[in-house]
């Protein structure tokens, strides 16, 4: 078995194990927090430099997709 198939068979394992304990309350939050992150970034490579610091971690955690819109719309504006 190569190690990308292994890679892949422990991330569906550890993404099943962590809907299954958090519950299906959470998943939509973290589901939430994912997606800001990825705007993040994608906004970051495709648009216009984010450089990233520890309050944009912090309202991308809190406040994910409407926190990356907000930091995107404040840092094109000021």
């Amino acid at each position: 078995m190569s190690t990308v198939a292994l890679t892949f068979i422990v991330i569906a394992v550890v993404a099943v194990l962590v809907v299954r304990f958090l519950g299906w309350a959470l998943a939509p939050f973290i589901g939430n927090i994912i997606a800001g992150g990825l705007l993040y970034w994608l906004i970051d490579a495709l648009l216009m430099r984010l450089p990233w610091t520890m309050l944009d971690a912090i309202i991308v955690a809190l406040f994910g997709v409407p926190g990356t819109i907000a930091i995107a719309i404040f840092r094109a504006l000021f």
